[in-house]
């Protein structure tokens, strides 16, 4: 039988373009008059022709053709009209052998770029060699035989009916369905909203759409679940210190109500931070810190920025942070010189817990760490000063550091 495998142009093809003896098996189902048997005929196979020549009737009384016509291929019924009624009536005996021409991605010599249909039923069926069809055709298989290969049961196409979308829609209307899908892409970090056209297992149609905001919302935070809430923070921001100073303050008063930032409230966060955002870079342009400040609320917020501030103001102006390390005191560092100016050294909690400071040489090692600084300038900074003025004669080292000003940002010290 050979291989009647009409190009891409050629729309549905005529009747004559089908393998010789195609409908013989209509002819030989209609001899048997209704409810008759044959013994060499499988009935299963019998009630498929059945529907099939009965679609092709209906089909043919709707085109205004006689049955005859198309089951003999008489002259009152043109090519077109008899091409387009053979179509629908394969696709209602064989709604499963609907596919679209790929190349193979199977691995093997054999058949590696070879070209088969992904089948609508969701497998797949082997084309011949000299088939000439494009990749992303849409076609039915009009004659298809199952046999064993090295693959095991292996369905082999020899002629297929080119396929219109139009067509498969009058067909097969019903099984026809849209889907709508909304996923976060890992590789890109951003979410994809999808629509399509499916028939069973095939994908007709596919279109990227703007898709619900919810939606796509909860999709990048699902999708953005696993990174910590520090890669999605905006430059400047501090999420990992605003959770430490929450912390801090919610194991020294309870009575404040303080999130514990548990799994749940963190997921929440990044639900509130990816409203209205698409991608990893829409929520980073935006940062988290509104999002987390939010889970407070008014009173909490206020009594955090007060008993456990983030920062504090050094006497030349420059901004020192405050870390809230768990389990441990708050702590400062900055060079020595920078807390000239300051009697006492800074205090949360309402001045009732101190920061232990760390002051830095101009080199920026550890020279004292204390909780005391007004015990520092009086009994350590003499003898350290010496040593200082030594080792680092370009800087300034005053005798009453608690009343002089500190050296200006970004100079010699």
């Amino acid at each position: 039988m050979g291989h009647a495998m009409p190009g891409p142009g050629s729309g549905a093809a005529p009747v004559s373009d089908l393998p010789d003896g195609f409908l013989d098996p209509v002819e030989t189902v209609a001899g048997l008059g209704a409810g008759g048997r044959h013994a060499d005929l499988d009935p299963a196979a019998v009630s498929v022709v059945r529907r099939a020549a009965v679609h092709m009737e209906a089909q043919a009384r709707r085109a205004g053709l006689c049955p005859a016509a198309v089951v003999q291929g008489g002259s009152g019924a043109g090519p077109g009209d008899l091409g387009r009624v053979l179509t629908l009536s394969l696709l209602a005996g064989f709604p499963d052998r609907v596919g679209r021409v790929r190349r193979s991605i199977l691995p093997g010599l054999a058949r590696a770029g070879a070209l088969e249909l992904a089948l609508s039923s969701g497998g797949t069926a082997d084309l011949p060699a000299d088939a000439l069809l494009p990749e992303g055709r849409l076609v039915i298989a009009a004659d298809a035989t199952e046999r064993a290969g090295a693959r095991g049961q292996v369905l082999r196409v020899r002629s297929a009916r080119p396929l219109d979308d139009d067509d498969l829609l009058e067909g097969r209307f019903d099984e026809v369905r849209e889907t709508i899908e909304v996923r976060f892409l890992p590789g890109a970090d951003r979410v994809e909203s999808v629509r399509r056209l499916v028939y069973d297992c095939l994908v007709l149609e596919e279109r990227p759409f703007q898709g619900d905001p919810a939606s796509v919302a909860d999709a990048l935070a699902a999708g953005l679940r696993d990174r910590p809430i520090a890669s999605l923070a905006a430059e400047r921001e501090d999420p990992a210190g605003f959770l430490a100073r929450v912390a801090f303050l919610r194991g020294r008063r309870p009575d404040l109500g303080l999130p514990a930032f548990d799994d749940d409230d963190l997921d929440a966060v990044r639900r509130d931070a990816c409203r209205g955002c698409r991608s990893l870079a829409d929520v980073r342009r935006r940062g988290v810190q509104e999002a987390l400040s939010a889970r407070l609320g008014t009173g909490p917020r206020r009594a955090l920025d007060a008993l456990a501030p983030a920062t504090f103001r050094l006497a030349g102006g420059r901004t020192l942070r405050i870390d809230y390390p768990a389990g441990e005191p708050p702590s400062a560092a900055s060079r020595l010189q920078d807390f000239f100016g300051l009697a006492r050294g800074p205090a949360v909690m309402d001045g009732a817990l101190p920061v232990v400071l760390h002051l830095l040489s101009p080199g920026g090692r550890d020279v004292q760490v204390t909780t005391d600084l007004a015990g520092f300038w009086e009994r350590h900074y003499p003898s350290l000063a010496r040593e200082l003025r030594r080792r680092y004669p370009r800087h300034s080292w005053p005798d009453d550091p608690a009343r002089s000003a500190p050296p200006p940002p970004h100079r010699a010290r």
